[in-house]
């Protein structure tokens, strides 16, 4: 079945795509901080995943269930991501620059 593009965990896969929008953003940005709301439409999907794997990461921590695993987390962090983002300050010209990112 794989051979012909079966996919097994769709959540595995979205997961995927989702960091890898997060790299690219990264790339082009410097950063891949986005915050809870952001400001710019194209990014407010990759926004909300941000943010969304921020909660399940607390969740974790927590001791609650959770979907993120030790490996998605090491990935994350491997690319700078930043758990809280209340100790993290974005420069002005990132933000600004936001807008300039075409997905």
């Amino acid at each position: 079945l794989e051979d012909i593009g079966f996919v097994w965990d769709h959540h595995q896969l979205a997961w995927e795509k989702h960091y890898e929008k997060l790299k690219e953003y990264k790339n082009k940005l410097g950063h891949c901080n986005l915050p809870t709301r952001c400001p710019c439409p194209a990014h407010q999907a990759l926004s909300t995943w941000c943010y969304r794997q921020r909660d399940q990461y607390k969740r974790d921590l927590a001791g609650k269930k959770s979907n993120l695993t030790l490996k998605r987390i090491k990935a994350l962090e491997g690319i700078g991501f930043q758990w809280s983002l209340r100790s993290y300050k974005m420069k002005p010209p990132a933000v600004n620059s936001c807008a300039s990112f075409q997905e």
